[in-house]
């Protein structure tokens, strides 16, 4: 039975001997072994044209070396072509190993104009070395969240941004990435969108018939947040739904209710491919950006990596570095309206990070700033006692790091910020 604000969409070798000194031959034949490999260890979805594709290369090349044939074009065949296909093919597994996205939520609050995102999947970044998973989400201040996940290209989620910026409503934007994907195949892609069109706020989602199951979206809305929750390779619909329930019953603000919605997919297997890590996912993120906001610098980040049979649950993680930065104790209109009068700048910084407290009476007030690394570790606390403090950041290991700046007991702004 379909709630009230709510609606549901259904869419129900061995390896090869290595030599001492490996050459370009051996490794497009351990390439061929090994895409077969992952594919039935990660659950890649198929590929069989890229593998008679590499198949075709290495029989021209036991073609060429069994004529004997030394002219150029024979050389050319085995060392240029071969390094070619070797670099598309490892360019082609990395897109494939984080491409399949499993559960995440986007959600656009018409009081606020405030837009977010949040997402998990059982994705191993640490070994691929992918710093920032929040890759998926696209917000546009003012505008609206985009999710593009399911086989996912850089490419489809510009190209949904450009409609949303011009004008497209999110069923819109949908229909048209449907009709017009990059590699002409939206059947295994997903999308969940929420945006605004001027004072309408609205969300819709698409789940392409050829992804991988079970998968499904959802979209609704309740007190003026509309939403939209998808997911693909899930233990089920009620992962979805589980999701829905936390999302709509949370009390604070957008993020507050994103970070409840992840929580209800905190289930083992959420992503059946962690199962057997006994965890729901291997890296989680969350973000919201202000009506005020740049593209690329939402107000608020926060993410999580872990590493497979670790036995971390991320959810929980992100749980732990959300609380200790960000309140969800509803806050007066008076005070969650400073946030945007304060200015934290140079992001990225190299040395001397100024914070400008110029909307508030310093003398009369406890103003703390905290700085936490990505693992949720406090690293430096600073009472700011003037309108203009300089935090000098020198001696801190490039990366990124989270501050949260408190006003007396209520927190009036967090952020991101990029260390160089």
């Amino acid at each position: 039975m379909l709630r009230e604000g709510s609606k549901t969409a259904r869419s129900k070798v061995k390896s090869p001997t290595l030599g001492a000194r490996p050459n370009l031959r051996t490794c497009l034949f351990t390439s061929y072994w090994s895409l077969t490999v992952l594919q039935n260890k990660y659950f890649l979805p198929s590929c069989y044209s890229f593998v008679e594709l590499i198949s075709h290369n290495l029989l021209a090349i036991k073609t060429c070396n069994d004529s004997q044939n030394s002219l150029p074009s024979c050389y050319k065949l085995d060392s240029m072509n071969s390094k070619s296909l070797l670099f598309l093919f490892t360019f082609f597994l990395l897109s494939r190993a984080f491409g399949q996205d499993t559960f995440s939520i986007v959600a656009v609050d018409s009081t606020t104009r405030e837009v977010g995102s949040a997402g998990a999947s059982c994705i191993d970044l640490i070994a691929i070395n992918i710093v920032d998973p929040t890759f998926i989400g696209d917000l546009i201040p003012d505008s609206g969240a985009i999710n593009s996940q399911a086989s996912y290209l850089p490419n489809n989620q510009i190209n949904a941004r450009a409609r949303m910026r011009a004008g497209d409503s999110p069923k819109q934007i949908v229909q048209w990435l449907a009709a017009n994907d990059v590699n002409g195949d939206s059947s295994i892609r997903q999308y969940a969108i929420a945006g605004f069109n001027g004072t309408n706020p609205s969300s819709a989602g698409y789940s392409g018939p050829n992804c991988m199951n079970y998968k499904n979206h959802i979209t609704g809305n309740i007190a003026g947040i509309y939403y939209t929750i998808a997911g693909n390779i899930l233990l089920g619909q009620q992962i979805l739904d589980s999701m829905e329930y936390k999302f709509r019953n949370a009390k604070g603000d957008l993020a507050c209710r994103l970070m409840a919605g992840l929580q209800g997919a905190k289930v083992v297997g959420a992503d059946t491919r962690c199962a057997p890590y006994s965890v729901s996912s291997l890296f989680a993120f969350l973000m919201v950006a202000q009506k005020t906001d740049n593209h690329g610098d939402p107000s608020y980040v926060v993410f999580v990596r872990t590493a497979a049979n670790s036995k971390i649950e991320p959810i929980d993680t992100l749980q732990k570095k959300f609380s200790s930065q960000h309140s969800c104790v509803q806050k007066n209109a008076s005070i969650s309206s400073l946030s945007k009068d304060i200015q934290v700048f140079p992001n990225p910084c190299q040395g001397m990070l100024n914070v400008d407290l110029n909307a508030i009476e310093v003398g009369e007030n406890l103003v703390n700033f905290t700085l936490y690394n990505t693992l949720g570790e406090k690293i430096m606390h600073r009472i700011l006692s003037n309108e203009n403090a300089s935090l000098d950041l020198n001696g801190l290991k490039k990366g990124i790091y989270f501050y949260r700046i408190d006003l007396g007991d209520e927190t009036i702004k967090n952020g991101m910020i990029h260390f160089e």
